[in-house]
């Protein structure tokens, strides 16, 4: 499989499933999947070899690292972390694809690793806080050691430990073996309006795949020809009809009833279609009957492809195309993650982050030797930043540095003069190779001034 470039293959599905919209719980179950296959390669040493050198492979499953996803996200870390810890090759990948990853998503450096040790649940912390570690561990120049401990400090993360091991657990602990959380298709099925999706109650939810509303329906026309199929026409040269019924989505199907005066006349729908028996949904229509129905204003399709028939659907605005479009996605999704071989890692998903009290007291003593070895690593370094320093500060410490020159300055009347540099520095590129070129200026200048004072002595 990898002689057969595997890898590219994965790394192509898993492009394709992250550039779906809207993304559901169905497109991370299959990228879950994808990322074990990542994972089944890199046991072996050949593997691991290849998906390192493979241009964009690592970049490829770091972008997989999206924390509204627990389970995914705990995947994607322990792929980053045992990368990491293979070799500096591998430190120096998954190190560069985190920050293509952070200035794509225009956020700071471990920003959103950092938020996840202070909001997800447990199991997601220990892995965050494992990655973290790891990437400190094999960092091999103490400088690369310190930008990484100095982000940390800007983003408050002894602060956020402190919470985490003292404070109250945020997240449901699981009071049975096999109690599994609900997905939020089950939950939450409202919005702002109050509509119905049908007859019986069900509250509107585009996202959760609950929808309703009038749409106009025309069989998708070849020619002259009819298209035979259960939506209506038998074939043959009829003429097209454009016809107005009241939609209703939900559970596992779509139906729809008379309609007339702004809403449905009967709660007997008038015809179903079942999603498991759907094979595409487009969100653009090919039906020209349907497009040409009223010359006054534009119409707005979509088609539902199945076998041996299509159902050409017609909304009078982009903002409803857009709600049926997103909300038949959702459904069909769900549906298709529920009635097949899915379900069972759907399962998995939902419940691997929900923890029992003791499980949940174990992975705290798992955040505390990681913080330990944190510490213990930063106490190392300290002793050799300290020394390196004739001022006796750590020079390693981004805070105690730019406390000591402001303090400095200030002594000596030089506050402008620092206002005057920041100003400038405000203005300094920090992004892509011109910032990395202008801040090596910027060092070598001030290397060439204090030089030159050196040598006038």
């Amino acid at each position: 499989f990898v002689n057969s470039s595997g890898v590219i293959i994965l790394m192509e599905s898993i492009k394709s499933r992250l550039a779906h919209y809207p993304f559901s719980s169905f497109d991370a179950v299959v990228l879950l999947e994808l990322l074990e296959c990542f994972k089944f390669i890199m046991k072996d040493e050949y593997g691991m070899k290849t998906v390192i050198n493979s241009p964009g492979a690592v970049g490829t499953i770091t972008m997989c690292l999206d924390f509204k996803w627990d389970r995914v996200c705990l995947e994607v870390m322990e792929i980053l972390s045992v990368t990491c810890y293979y070799s500096e090759i591998g430190h120096n990948v998954v190190l560069e694809s985190m920050d293509r990853l952070w200035r794509r998503r225009m956020e700071k450096p471990f920003e959103s690793l950092v938020a996840a040790i202070r909001q997800k649940p447990m199991k997601v912390k220990v892995a965050a806080m494992t990655l973290i570690n790891t990437l400190i561990i094999r960092a091999p120049e103490l400088d690369d050691r310190l930008r990484i401990r100095n982000n940390m400090a800007s983003l408050e993360l002894f602060e956020v430990w402190e919470e985490v091991l003292t404070g109250e657990p945020k997240e449901e602990i699981r009071e049975e073996e096999d109690q599994v959380r609900m997905s939020a298709i089950s939950t939450g099925l409202l919005d702002d309006e109050g509509r119905k999706a049908d007859p019986f109650g069900t509250k509107i939810a585009p996202n959760l795949g609950v929808m309703a509303g009038p749409c106009l329906f025309c069989p998708l026309t070849l020619g002259k020809q009819v298209r035979s199929s259960i939506f209506g026409g038998g074939g043959g040269n009829k003429p097209v009809e454009v016809v107005e019924y009241w939609y209703g989505l939900s559970d596992d199907s779509l139906m729809w009833y008379k309609y007339k005066a702004g809403t449905y006349t009967s709660t007997k729908p008038e015809g179903s279609l079942k999603l498991t028996d759907i094979l595409d949904v487009r969100g653009e229509t090919m039906n020209g009957d349907l497009k040409r129905h009223d010359k006054e204003s534009t119409i707005w399709g979509i088609d539902i492809v199945c076998e041996n028939k299509i159902m050409s659907l017609g909304l009078k605005s982009e903002e409803a195309r857009s709600r049926w479009y997103t909300a038949l996605t959702v459904a069909w999704d769900y549906v298709r993650m529920r009635s097949t071989d899915w379900s069972d890692a759907s399962k998995r998903s939902r419940a691997a982050t929900a923890l029992d009290i003791e499980e949940y007291k174990t992975h705290q003593e798992m955040i505390e030797k990681q913080v330990d070895v944190f510490e213990a690593i930063y106490a190392a370094d300290q002793e050799q930043t300290v020394m390196k320093s004739l001022l006796n500060i750590d020079a390693g410490n981004f805070r105690e540095v730019s406390d000591f020159v402001i303090s400095n300055l200030e002594s000596d009347g030089m506050t402008d003069k620092l206002m005057d540099l920041f100003h400038q520095l405000i203005l300094m590129p920090t992004a892509g190779i011109l910032g990395d070129e202008a801040w090596t200026l910027l060092l070598q200048s001030c290397k060439d001034i204090r030089g030159q004072k050196r040598s006038e002595k």
